[in-house]
């Protein structure tokens, strides 16, 4: 907490150093298209933009606090984007500056959550940005301000509810961590289909450390993360071609108003498609299971009683379902 070193580009020796007054906090560090050095205090928020450090041993720098500009409250990412700066807070949302001024872009767009726990770019220069409420967006940063093109706000809430880090790779993926497990979504076709291709992996599929931050995609794009313990190295290409095997669900038990009927491992009568029942029996509840050895806190079940439900309907992870009162006809 000494000093900001720069090395030399073999990264063998350390080739200049700033050493600021003794009150100077050091934090995130970050450089503009302009070469100018951001720095972000820890704790005392304040930001500090050293002017193109050439000379890097007396470089000049401005320092700002929050209490006396328009600064967000606990940065937590700084991204070059143009010529500016983008900076995200839990406590604000998104700003930019220039260099010279701060501006609060969530002020002139309310879409905006103002809960941003992440920000990155894609290789088109679109913004990806995550919330600690499990939210993603996407969007478009000009100087006239900020461009919501598309939020995930509806997701899952088994994904998480706390996402942490957000970064993207040159196939259009996303890859959120979250606070239980590692959320992937393509959005090449986000204009037609914003749902169409969303994995997660749980930690009984290898994301067991929800500690990470500060992810960095190498140039075989790898995405690599450093935590409280550990280095994570999460290979995209395997995540992105991974298949799982469809399990097989099963009937294990099927009760009407006055009977009960239990299937021994699954096996269903022969000629079940063919039972009747007489109208008074007209509460119906199926008790179903699946053999997932793996990842049972993964298991969703969507049910459709054709017949009666017009489409199938999302029961989440409960393994049976009851219809009351259902009307004389055809069921299956």
């Amino acid at each position: 907490n000494m000093a900001l070193l720069r090395m030399s580009e073999d990264e063998k020796r350390i080739s200049g150093s700033i050493i600021p007054m003794p009150s100077f906090r050091y934090g995130w560090i970050a450089f503009d298209r302009k070469d100018n050095l951001y720095n972000w205090g820890y704790w005392i928020d304040t930001l500090s933009i050293f002017s193109r450090p050439e000379q890097f041993n007396n470089s000049p720098y401005q320092q700002y606090s929050l209490a006396k500009n328009n600064l967000p409250k606990e940065i937590n990412k700084m991204l070059p984007v143009n010529d500016n700066m983008l900076f995200s807070s839990i406590y604000g949302g998104l700003y930019s500056s220039d260099g010279q001024t701060f501006k609060h872009l969530n002020e002139s767009n309310p879409e905006l959550p103002e809960n941003v726990s992440d920000v990155c770019k894609d290789k088109d220069g679109s913004i990806i940005f995550c919330t600690n409420t499990g939210e993603i967006g996407l969007g478009k940063f000009e100087a006239s301000g900020f461009d919501v093109i598309h939020q995930w706000n509806d997701l899952d809430p088994f994904y998480g509810r706390n996402f942490i880090w957000v970064i993207t790779d040159n196939q259009y993926n996303i890859y959120a961590g979250t606070n239980r497990g590692l959320l992937v979504i393509n959005y090449a076709d986000v204009n037609t289909s914003p749902k169409k291709d969303i994995r997660f992996f749980s930690k009984s599929e290898g994301y067991s450390d929800f500690s990470v931050t500060s992810p960095i995609l190498d140039d075989e794009e790898n995405i690599w993360l450093g935590s409280q313990e550990n280095l994570l190295c999460i290979n995209t290409t395997t995540i992105n071609t991974f298949q799982s095997s469809p399990n097989t669900i099963i009937l294990t038990q099927f009760e009407t108003t006055d009977s009960t009927y239990t299937f021994k491992n699954g096996t269903e009568p022969a000629d079940m498609s063919q039972w009747s029942f007489p109208y008074t029996s007209n509460n119906l509840t199926f008790h179903f299971n699946i053999i997932n050895l793996l990842n049972t806190e993964k298991d969703r079940f969507f049910i459709q009683l054709e017949g009666f439900d017009k489409s199938y309907k999302d029961v989440g992870s409960d393994r049976k379902v009851n219809y009351t009162n259902l009307p004389a006809g055809n069921y299956k």
